[in-house]
């Protein structure tokens, strides 16, 4: 089989799943999953296997932080440089350990936003670092690369931050920044009437992300529909045509979408993602699909393999069931 006309890539297809109804139905995508050829993409992390989808070669760490500055800003000052980025994040103490959980400004209105904002910009602006809002984190240039790596966030929520955090000694000077912002937020008005109602808080940040942009990205789809930064910044890079994940409805010729949740609304979610589905296999488009998951389990479809009507489709609570999640 050619490659597929267009790469449709779920990162939260099992979480998708995992949160409808056990009864919910979706013929399309139950379709290309049951009669779909089996494949297994090389990932690591969901981010990793974007620069798969991509064919793009990092030079060293993944450089989410700089991808997230371009797709932001689009900006040439993301090729020069080593980037880090710094996400609002919620810690959690018990006896011994202090546990992330939670990411991102949750429920915070625009006045707490931005007094939470405030606080880290006076904190990076303290240690020389000129930081530049980025959706829901802060992107930053550093004069140099860091000897270490910081955990991807996504590797640092629910663990012990004496696990994730860096053991290495250029990384003290890091560890006491995040200390004293964690300092200066718990001290906040915004955030001692948050505790005193119950709410959950920004109570600290993760930095993570860094690297340099490679040199060039050669885009292999004539369009990107993301709302995600790191493909819709190697989008960018490569040159492709970028849109809104929100218009895949009207997909057409070598296209990747980047189908990441925008809302809490499972059942809404599934029922977009059918008429995505549906559109892409209709003749819409060529009929022809590689649909991805986060974990790079891969499924291909076309016209010969819409013909193996033997295999039964299953609900999707059903199919990715279970504490891992199935095939």
């Amino acid at each position: 089989m050619a490659e597929p006309t267009t790469t449709l890539l779920v990162e939260d297809l099992h979480r998708l799943a995992a949160a409808l109804p056990t009864d919910a139905r979706y013929p399309v995508l139950e379709r290309v999953l049951a009669r779909g050829r089996r494949r297994q993409l090389f990932s690591t992390s969901p981010n990793q296997l974007r620069f798969e989808l991509f064919d793009a070669e990092p030079d060293g760490h993944l450089p989410v932080a700089a991808l997230t500055y371009l797709f932001e800003h689009g900006d040439a000052a993301a090729e020069e440089g080593y980037w880090l980025r710094a996400d609002p994040v919620s810690l959690r103490a018990d006896m011994t350990r202090v546990f992330m959980t939670g990411c991102g400004f949750a429920d915070y209105d625009a006045g707490e936003r931005a007094a939470i904002e405030r606080i880290v910009a006076r904190a990076l602006t303290g240690e020389g670092i000129e930081a530049r809002p980025a959706g829901n984190c802060w992107c930053f240039r550093l004069p140099g690369s860091l000897p270490f790596e910081f955990a991807p966030l996504h590797e640092a929520l629910g663990v012990d931050m004496a696990e994730v955090l860096p053991d290495h000694p250029e990384a003290a000077t890091w560890k006491r920044l995040l200390t004293e912002i964690q300092v200066e937020l718990h001290q906040c008005e915004v955030n001692a009437g948050r505790r005193e109602r119950g709410q959950p808080e920004v109570n600290s940040v993760w930095l993570w992300g860094g690297g340099r942009l490679s040199a060039t990205v050669d885009c292999v789809y004539e369009t990107v529909f993301s709302s995600d930064p790191v493909s819709g910044g190697l989008a960018l890079q490569g040159g492709c045509a970028l849109k809104p994940r929100d218009e895949a409805m009207s997909v057409k010729g070598p296209s990747l979408v980047d189908w990441t949740m925008d809302s809490a609304d499972a059942p809404g979610e599934a029922a977009m993602l059918e008429r995505v589905v549906s559109d892409l296999v209709s003749g819409a488009g060529s009929g022809q699909v590689l649909l991805v998951d986060g974990r790079g389990h891969a499924w291909e479809y076309d016209r010969a393999a819409s013909r193996r009507f033997w295999l039964r489709s299953r609900a999707l609570a059903e199919r990715f069931g279970g504490p891992a999640g199935g095939a």
